[in-house]
């Protein structure tokens, strides 16, 4: 019988045991399958491991709508794995999730919509995962509850 580590999100032991990604694999566009830091992973019980999935998803569209439209890795997100999203069974919900993210702006004279990811609570859930996952990836602290997790909202403009 092996010895298995312990989930790293929540510390209890399980039979069986599943790889998670620190940073959402879905961040990363088919041009960027080789990246070291997308390999990074931990190992998570089947209930931790599942129960980021949707968020993740939210994550990543409203990363990529927030971004730079002209950004590369952007665009390669957008025409491959965003655009897809939209069409598989959840897609409509999924687009309704990231227009509620939009906020009516008036940007050098010009209405514009835009997405404040730091106001979005799934958002916020996801980046306490990923700190979470990189404490344990680096032997700092596991399992480390959400409430030791500081995460501020930028208030100024960029």
């Amino acid at each position: 019988m092996s010895l298995q580590k312990p989930c790293a999100y929540c510390g209890l032991p399980s039979d069986k045991r599943d790889k998670e990604h620190v940073f959402p694999k879905n961040l990363y566009p088919p041009s960027k399958a080789g990246s070291k830091i997308q390999r990074l992973t931990i190992p998570a019980c089947n209930k931790c491991n599942n129960s980021w999935a949707n968020d993740e998803v939210h994550f990543r569209n409203v990363l990529v709508v927030a971004g730079d439209p002209t950004t590369p890795v952007r665009i390669e997100l957008w025409n491959t794995t965003v655009d897809r999203s939209f069409s598989q069974v959840d897609g409509f919900k999924r687009l309704k999730d990231l227009a509620e993210q939009m906020k009516p702006v008036n940007v050098s004279g010009q209405d514009r919509h835009m997405v404040y990811p730091g106001n979005d609570a799934r958002v916020v859930r996801i980046i306490r995962k990923i700190v979470r996952g990189l404490s344990y990836y680096h032997d700092i602290s596991w399992p480390l509850p959400d409430e030791r997790i500081f995460v501020d909202v930028l208030k100024s403009r960029v």
